[in-house]
């Protein structure tokens, strides 16, 4: 185990066995760096005593770093992990209050954010302008794409978006790019009754 000594943390937890065996943790922590307000964070196991965090005799053994942070607390949000074909971790969270699901990837050389600016990340905005989406967001990965499931809670529907940048999309804009860089659609009408339920890939 590892512990953040962080007062409101390990919230919504994900965990994942890499392809080398190590494992990842994904969370929710309200007051990380005596900041007020809510970080996306992720460990890592790095068992050699260089990490930042862990108690004990598991101190330096994880390293544990926000992925995403916002000023305001949540009241409810959810964390995914997963891996693409290469083994790199991917991660989603849900922000419960702003109603939109994050996405980031562990790329190494090249990313833009993360700890280490070893992450690829992304706010993925809704199609229709105050639309909740993301709730239960799941992230898959196939042949190298991107794509999330989740529930458009707005709607009552099952949702999927997918990263189709350079190609231009639907939802997800960007300001970096000017442009929308996510299709999204819907998968199962659910007949107008919102089932509050976890979705599996």
């Amino acid at each position: 185990g590892f512990m953040d000594p962080s007062d409101r943390t390990g919230m919504y937890t994900a965990a994942l066995y890499d392809s080398d065996g190590r494992p990842w943790v994904a969370y929710q922590n309200e007051t990380y760096g005596g900041s007020i307000g809510t970080h996306w964070m992720i460990a890592k196991w790095v068992g050699d005593g260089s990490g930042n965090c862990g108690e004990g005799s598991l101190a330096g053994k994880w390293d544990c770093h926000d992925l995403f942070a916002s000023g305001s607390p949540q009241w409810f949000s959810s964390s995914a992990l997963s891996t693409d074909i290469w083994g790199r971790v991917v991660v989603a969270y849900y922000v419960g209050v702003q109603g939109h699901p994050l996405l980031a990837r562990n790329i190494g050389a090249g990313g833009i954010c993360g700890p280490y600016d070893k992450w690829e990340c992304f706010v993925v905005a809704p199609q229709t302008s105050g639309h909740d989406i993301g709730k239960h967001v799941v992230p898959y990965v196939k042949d190298g794409s991107l794509t999330l499931f989740y529930q458009n809670v707005t709607l009552g529907v099952l949702e999927r978006a997918g990263y189709v940048y350079p190609e231009s999309g639907n939802c997800g804009w960007s300001d970096d790019s000017n442009s929308y860089e996510w299709q999204c659609f819907t998968i199962s009408d659910m007949d107008g009754i919102y089932m509050d339920r976890g979705i599996a890939v």
